[in-house]
Order: structure tokens, then sequence, then C-alpha cells
């Protein structure tokens, strides 16, 4: 429900303000299947709260979703959230928030015989405190996802009042036209045949209208080049071609500032991974090319080592430069994961982030132990440094709490 960026229910909305965490009081979910019908209900009370840059009550939120299961493959289905979203500051957004809607979702794989398709279709409505504007939003999506041919189009609307409190929407006030067209074919003659498995060439256009009719962004992806090997590697190149057009200022990274404007420029995208079934598995890809007022790169790689199904090993980096007229700015990203398992169902899994942008050290140790499908017991401890420039000290300690939780799974 919600089209490719809208989120009518996103949890992280729940207990974090401004990076800070507001303390639960309680909070109790259910969800199960009964028959040919799905429910999940969350409802979750947080305390009294002052941080520095917001003092909040105490608050309830509550989420409810429930879907039917319909015809052979598809489903309807209703959604609600409501309560005062953490971060609301504004006091024309502070306040009860509710929302509501509704979503079906056909599936068939009989489509003329036996090609996949898919169409679906959403609505919901929003009640805020804000007086003007549209409070609703709509989507519809064509799908048809087969293996010579993808071929998909969308189309999602979104009221400039549609702010869900529990929700997540990066973008108002818009109207979104995408789709996506995909020619794979598999060569099953000549050096083609023996050394590449699938060949894709996509096109994916999206374009942004404000709710008058101008015209604020697009952006049309050309993949020339993406194979799939008969090993099971990965080789693409591709290209984006975007216009944006800036009602105000963006601050795109702290203190530098990008003016309004239009702006149009192209992006270049290399990318390969090696075949994932192997104990050793790596990938990378760099992003180029002009970018606003300047240059941009992106530069990711990834690791993984297996070791007979015990042993988990991951790493992670991600480092983004750019520089325009009003400033260059860096932002890099390090990931660690390790995870043991001493059978399918007892493992200890742990994750650790440093990014030099908000200059954090985290730290994720979960314990896992499944006594039976559908129960099991959790044991999580986080923990978050700062870097600071003392030679003394380089990590200063911020904050650190652990999680025990239990899953029970009620068969009838």
């Amino acid at each position: 429900m919600g089209g490719p960026s809208f989120i009518p229910f996103f949890s992280r909305r729940i207990g974090l303000v401004e990076e800070e965490q507001v303390p639960v009081a309680y909070g109790a979910k259910v969800y199960g299947k009964l028959g040919n019908t799905s429910l999940a209900v969350l409802d979750v009370r947080t305390r009294p709260f002052s941080g520095d840059e917001v003092a909040l009550s105490a608050e309830n939120f509550v989420a409810a979703r429930v879907y039917q299961n319909i015809f052979e493959e598809s489903k309807v289905g209703l959604i609600l959230t409501s309560g005062i979203p953490t971060n609301a500051n504004d006091p024309e957004t502070a306040g009860p928030n509710t929302l509501a809607g509704i979503d079906f979702d056909f599936k068939t794989s009989r489509f003329l015989g036996d090609k996949n398709f898919a169409a679906q279709a959403w609505a919901v409505y929003n009640w805020n405190p804000r007086q003007v504007g549209t409070h609703h939003g709509l989507g519809v999506r064509l799908d048809y996802p087969n293996d010579l041919w993808d071929v998909s189009a969308n189309y999602n609307y979104y009221g400039d009042a549609l702010e869900p409190g529990l929700g997540y929407l990066p973008r108002n006030g818009v109207q979104v036209l995408s789709g996506g067209l995909s020619f794979q074919p598999r060569p099953e003659r000549g050096v083609l045949g023996r050394w590449v498995r699938q060949l894709f060439f996509e096109l994916r256009p999206s374009f942004y209208w404000n709710l008058g009719g101008f015209l604020e962004t697009s952006r049309i992806f050309l993949s020339p080049l993406n194979i799939r090997t008969e090993k099971g590697s990965h080789i693409e190149f591709n290209s984006s071609i975007n216009r944006d057009v800036l009602p105000e200022e963006f601050e795109i990274s702290e203190g530098i500032i990008i003016p309004p404007g239009p702006y149009e420029f192209t992006n270049f995208n290399v990318q390969y991974s090696s075949p994932s079934y192997g104990s050793f598995v790596f990938g990378g890809q760099v992003r180029f090319g002009p970018f606003y007022s300047g240059t941009y790169r992106d530069a990711q790689l990834d690791l993984s080592f297996r070791l007979n199904g015990h042993f988990n090993f991951g790493l992670s980096t991600n480092f983004v430069q750019g520089n325009l007229r009003e400033g260059a700015f860096t932002e890099n990203v390090v990931q660690l994961k390790a995870d043991v398992f001493l059978t399918p169902d007892l493992g200890l899994m742990n994750y650790i982030q440093y990014d030099d942008v908000s200059r954090t050290l985290g730290a994720n140790v979960r314990f896992r132990w499944q006594i039976s499908p559908g129960n099991v017991i959790y044991l999580v401890y986080n923990s978050i440094w700062e870097r600071r420039d003392d030679p003394a000290r380089r990590f200063l300690p911020l904050e650190s709490g652990g999680v025990f939780k239990i899953t029970l799974s009620i068969r009838p």
C-alpha cells in the first residue's frame, strides 16, 4: 500500500525524535492468521520526555492492519494508525493524527495462459490539524512481471495536507507518474549462450508534478548493459538523466546550501558482484558524474565470507564525495557484521557501524534462540559512542541499553 515511497505505518516514528530515544512505558503486539484473514495490531505508550529539541508528554500510538485473501492469488486490506507524532514541533502539525486506508491487490499467474499480471489500487485519508489543503492520497499500479518482458506503470497522488503521523512520506503535494520497461532475453547459442545466462535492457522514467501541474522533478534511468553470467556474476552499466527544480534553498550537507532554481545533470553507474553461492562474495559499484552545480562520486564495496554455515562475516563501505560551487562535502560509512550460529535455531549476531557525519560508532549484539517454529527468545544489547578530538580518549560513550523479547505463536 502507498506506492513506491509512501509507507502508511513506519515503526521508527514511535520512540525516536530528533535522533533521541523517547522512553517507552509499555507496548503490545498481536498478529496472526485465521483462515484467509490476517490481522496485526500494535499498541505502544511512551513516557514523558524532555530533550534538547523537544518536550513531549506521554502519548499512545496504535496501528492496525487487516487483509483478506480473495480469489486465488489476491487480497483486499484495511489499515488504521492513530497517535500524535513524536517529532511534531510545528504548531500547525502538532496534535492528533489519524490515518485510514484501503488497498486492493490483484494477482494472477495465468494471464494469457501462463503469464504473470498484477494490478494494485490504494487510497488513504489523513485527519490532522492542518486546516488547508488536500488530506487524501491514492494510487494505481499495473504490472506485467515476466521473464522476457517486465512492464509496469504507476500513478500516485499525495495531497499537500497528507502528513501521516506514524507513516513515512518524503514528499507530499505531488503527483507521480512512473513506469518500467525491461527486455530480458536468455541467449541459447554461440559465445553469449555459453557465457551469459540472461541480459537485461531497462528503461525506467519517473516524473513529479506539483498539484498545479508544474513538472518539478524528472528522472530517466537507462541500462544498456546488464548481464547475469552462467556462473552467477552480475555486471551492469547504467545512467540517469535528471532534472530537478528546487522551489527553495536545499541544504545538502551541513553548511552547504544549493540555491533554488532548475538543475539538469546526468549520472553514471558501474556495478559488479560475484556469484552469491560461494564462501567468499564481493561486489562494488561507483556512481559518478555531474550533480546540481558540481560533481558527485559515490563508491561502495561489499565483502562477505561464510564458513560451514556457522560463521558469517561481512564488511560494507560507502564513500561519498561531492564538489559543488557552494562547497565540498564527504560522507563515509563503514559497516561490519559478524554472525555465529551453533545451530540454525541458536545464534549470536553482531553489527557495528561508524559514519563520519554524526561521528558515532554504534554496536548491536543480538542473541536469538528459536525454541520451536514461531516461539523465539531474543536478548539484544545496543551501545553508541561518539568520536571526540581527544588523543587520550577517542570515543566517548553516549548511551547503551538492553532488550529482552519473547515471541510466542498460538496455533488453534
